[in-house]
């Protein structure tokens, strides 16, 4: 009975020796193709590359800093104002949306139709 179980758990350690040597196998594939999609999301994102997609395929050109605005809240945000401040936003928008109601048309008194 004894050599058995030494033998189930050499069994089980060598598995779990195999299966650790998959694992970190994997981990290092893993880190590998990390480095390679970090180092080819800096390639895409590159201001040439950019500047090049703006211009041939929107029409876009460089402004002049002049051009430039930047707006700056002295306003502190906390969750709750934003949650507040888009439902304002919101019943803002509703209140401008056309109200749709049944209503029948009189094409005759509209327009003037030759029916001849």
């Amino acid at each position: 009975m004894f050599a058995c179980t030494q033998i189930w758990q050499r069994v089980y350690i060598l598995n779990l020796t195999a299966e650790v040597g998959d694992l970190r196998k994997e981990r290092t594939t893993l880190q590998d193709l990390t480095k390679k999609s970090k180092v080819e999301i800096n390639e895409l994102c590159r201001h040439t590359r950019i500047e090049e997609i703006a211009s041939e395929q929107f029409k876009l050109q460089q402004t002049a800093s002049e051009n430039l605005f930047t707006l700056v809240s002295d306003r502190k945000f906390t969750d709750t104002d934003r949650f507040a401040d888009l439902w304002t936003s919101l019943k803002k928008v509703t209140d401008h949306l056309p109200v749709i109601t049944e209503t029948k048309a009189e094409t005759k008194d509209m327009f003037d139709f030759d029916e001849k």
